[in-house]
């Protein structure tokens, strides 16, 4: 699986992009049936949305997971950018788990 990680108004870091892989490396495992050719890429963008508000959900951390039959999407807002990418992910894990019902039920039937 290729990770794509774009900023916007952000430094990426080192350390935060070695913690945007360690975070995004069990989505490797769930997608495992779809794609066993780990031919999937996911599209990582991490910005901050404003740059004169200092409180609120002001950092956005937005997913795209491309299989090899669809995409998947996933956003958060978090008042960390760590915290928007790790909300996104949980949402990006639940997307997929959604779709590989409709993918088995398909295969099924």
């Amino acid at each position: 699986m290729k990770i794509n990680i774009a900023t916007a108004h952000l430094d990426l870091t080192p350390s935060f992009r070695l913690y945007i892989e360690k975070k995004l490396a069990p989505i490797e495992k769930l997608i495992a049936r779809f794609d066993p050719a780990s031919g999937a890429e996911i599209y990582v963008e991490v910005s901050r949305t404003t740059l004169h508000h200092k409180q609120g959900g002001i950092y956005l951390a937005a997913l795209n997971l491309r299989l090899p039959k669809t995409t998947l999407r996933a956003e958060a807002r978090a008042e960390d950018a760590r915290a928007a990418v790790d909300v996104a992910k949980d949402v990006l894990a639940r997307e997929i788990k959604k779709y590989k019902t409709k993918f088995l039920a398909a295969r099924r039937s």
